[in-house]
């Protein structure tokens, strides 16, 4: 890198969040190393309006801001609009920029399915299981419209196990080998399948499964050797060394010269343990679909919020378009299964029959939760004159209390009714916490690790030899994530009740001109002003502003007078993604 201009870099005071790595970044050096290094993760989570306006507002690089704008809307191809950005800086030498060029073709040059495949895998290799198994899953979804075959799906199957069993998720790992077994057939494959069922299922249900699949005398053997091998270290630390061999031997070939992730499937388990702690359900996912209210613009979609935990989906609200602004996000349809619904006011409703048209044809045949207001399946029902028949059911909880709370998935969820035009609820999700797992009592109770993984969930498992209860190797409950949502309403007391302590509190803010109070009290909103008191009292950690009139065409420009009121209020824009993540 040239970096002789280092001293020049203008430092942010408001960094970009890098989605894929959970990494903040303050300046265009930060930038250019991290697409430099990170070719296989450019996507939409970087090539986005978001960043040209970072690089405007917090850099002050308009001219840059200017050049790359345009290129949003031409759907350029991924080198023209990243390449600008090191030339600003001089950031690359002429051989590194040429290099780099040449990167960006052959990528590009790969079908987007693989692409996809590769970014899975990249993520693995460097620890982002979540975020891999997530990526994975949107792969498969569509693998299905390509030509890219069982084999393709086998390996991404074979690579998902590996991400599952690193998280400790056993269960989950054992039924991806088993998916890339049926797919690959493969000696390889046969092992990661029988281990993973060893490790989650006992002796006795490998053993069933070996003589079912025909494992010839010499496979076993090798097993029963690298089992006991792996048995006698110290558990869960060394078991990817005895099992690394395993996968080395696996055929890394896709069908299309892309190489396979390089990971033992049952590695890296120390670090699952380590790093995670607390299982799959590490963090919970906050996109802010879209900000507008009453009607959608070129570059602003109506107001929903999409969450994500644990492999489930929540959606709160879906006026027109939020389709469009869920696969520009790049996250899947199929795992949304919640909805929940403030009012039936159209900019808050009127996507939905599109959204579970796409759902069924992503082969959803689960169960839909839709939670709204009195009247939700009649109001339901009559946008589905359009989309009649679909593979899955729709199970409705109408709200009529002025405070419900339900349990959905891992979220526990509460509706609390606010002060609109119709009747209106705003939206409390929390994610509990259980205590730490503490894999030194569970070794010192001998508890087999294939127990572990339930214990860790919270689960009772009733065993050959007595009864394991979680108390047996968890600690106290510790601390866990709140986001609490309201929009269409005046700020009565009850939502900053609701909001207090949360971290992260999204608020409409329709107006943000101080002449515009007697307008939002007429009609049943409020102002940025009225939202920053309500931050003021409920102290959440952060705080977007949401559902903006049509006429408010730079929210921005009334923001220093609400943070006078609460510091950490901010104004949301379309895709605004956050990633909560919990307390050590």
């Amino acid at each position: 890198m040239s970096g002789y201009i280092l001293c020049q870099i203008k430092r942010a005071k408001i960094p970009y969040f890098i989605v894929n790595i959970s990494t903040n970044i303050y300046s265009i050096e930060e930038l250019c190393y991290y697409m430099y290094h990170n070719i296989y993760l450019l996507d939409e989570t970087i090539i986005n309006e978001q960043l040209c306006v970072w690089l405007r507002d917090e850099l002050h690089l308009r001219r840059l801001y200017q050049k790359l704008y345009p290129l949003l809307d031409e759907r350029s191809n991924m080198g023209e609009f990243i390449l600008p950005i090191f030339r600003e800086i001089n950031y690359l030498t002429h051989d590194q920029f040429r290099e780099m060029n040449e990167r960006l073709k052959r990528f590009e040059e790969q079908p987007e399915i693989v692409r996809r495949k590769l970014k899975g895998d990249y993520l693995v290799e460097h620890e982002k299981y979540i975020n891999a198994i997530r990526v994975y899953q949107s792969a498969l979804e569509d693998a299905e419209n390509t030509v890219m075959g069982e084999q393709f799906c086998g390996n991404i199957y074979n690579n998902m196990g590996c991400a599952y069993a690193s998280l400790f998720q056993m269960e989950e790992a054992q039924e991806c080998f088993r998916k890339s077994y049926e797919s690959l057939h493969s000696r390889a494959s046969m092992k990661s399948y029988l281990f993973a069922v060893h490790m989650n299922s006992g002796r006795e249900a490998y053993e069933k499964l070996a003589g079912e699949l025909e494992a010839d005398a010499e496979l076993r053997r090798e097993m029963d050797a690298q089992m006991a091998d792996a048995m006698k270290v110290e558990l869960p630390g060394d078991l990817a060394s005895a099992l690394g061999s395993w996968t080395r031997e696996y055929d890394r070939n896709t069908g299309v010269g892309v190489r396979d992730m390089q990971a033992c499937p049952l590695g890296s388990l120390r670090a699952g343990i380590k790093e995670k702690g607390k299982g799959y359900d590490a963090m919970l996912d906050v996109c802010l679909l879209g900000t507008g209210g009453m009607m959608p613009l070129p570059r602003r979609r109506l107001t929903s919020l999409l969450t994500r935990y644990n492999g489930s989906s929540l959606l709160i609200d879906c006026g027109e378009g939020t389709q469009v602004a869920i696969k520009e996000r790049g996250w899947a349809f199929k795992p949304i299964d919640t909805i929940c619904f403030t009012h039936y006011h159209a900019d808050h409703i009127s996507g939905l029959p599109g959204l579970l048209l796409t759902m069924g044809n992503a082969d959803r045949t689960e169960p839909l939760t839709i939670i709204g207001p009195k009247g939700l399946e009649r109001v339901v029902n009559a946008l589905r004159v359009i989309c009649p028949e679909l593979p899955f059911p729709i199970h409705f909880h109408e709200v009529t209390e002025p405070e419900v709370k339900l349990e959905r998935n891992g979220y526990q969820i509460t509706a609390f009714r606010v002060q609109h035009n119709v009747v209106c609820y705003g939206y409390t999700l929390e994610i509990p916490r259980k205590g730490k797992f503490d894999v030194e009592r569970a070794k010192a109770q001998r508890i087999p690790v294939r127990y572990w993984n339930p214990l860790q969930k919270g689960e009772t498992v009733e065993t050959p030899d007595g009864i394991l209860t979680p108390d047996m190797v968890l600690g106290p409950d510790r601390r866990g994530l709140k986001v609490a949502y309201c929009t269409d309403t005046r700020p009565v007391e009850r939502i900053a009740e609701h909001a207090a302590g949360a971290d992260l509190f999204i608020c409409e803010g329709m107006y943000g001109e101080p002449d515009k109070a007697a307008k939002a009290k007429e009609y049943r909103h409020m102002t940025f002003a009225e939202a920053a008191q309500l931050g003021k009292k409920a102290q959440p950690k952060a705080m977007w502003l949401t559902h903006f009139s049509p006429s408010l065409v730079y929210p921005e420009q009334y923001l220093e007078d609400a943070r006078k009121i609460f510091p950490a209020i901010e104004t949301g824009k379309d895709g605004k993604t956050v990633e909560l993540k919990f307390d050590e």
